[in-house]
């Protein structure tokens, strides 16, 4: 004797009431506070770089008295970096510096020294990126649903 039952529409009416659950503005704003976080720890943890960073120009050396805080001085840039005003379809990391685009793409007399944890060239998540997002958003999953 055999007896078969379907149940894909039965799976899919409580998978669609589990992800109706989910409340994706919390998990946008989890993610975006991850990517924040990995923008700011990028400028002491070069793996958390999109890419390797130039070194600092002679010139630039000097000025900062041979001290390598490469775009370290006041810790203003560092420390302005948040994620803020996320929707439930976009997460928003911003900074208070006005002059970070210049460090994040470089201009004709500066090389890019990337620090928001996408890759410029191809507009997706770094590695440390989808990492730092893989892990947020798991957490916070975890507490919506914990075991």
């Amino acid at each position: 004797m055999k007896v078969s039952i379907d149940i894909d529409d039965k799976l899919n009416e409580a998978l669609a009431g589990v992800i109706a659950k989910i409340d994706k503005r919390k998990l946008l704003d989890a993610a975006g506070a991850a990517l924040a976080e990995t923008a700011t720890r990028s400028f002491r943890e070069p793996d958390k770089r999109p890419k390797q960073w130039a070194p600092l120009a002679a010139s630039t050396l000097k000025k900062k008295h041979g001290k390598g805080n490469t775009l370290i001085d006041t810790g203003f840039f560092v420390h302005s970096i948040v994620a803020q005003n996320n929707t439930v379809e976009s997460i928003n990391v911003t900074t208070g510096a006005s002059y970070a685009g210049y460090l994040q793409y470089g201009t004709k007399k500066m090389p890019a020294r990337p620090f928001l944890p996408f890759d410029p060239g191809m507009g997706e998540l770094s590695e440390a990126g989808k990492i730092a997002v893989e892990d947020a958003v798991e957490a916070e999953l975890k507490a919506m649903f914990p075991d």
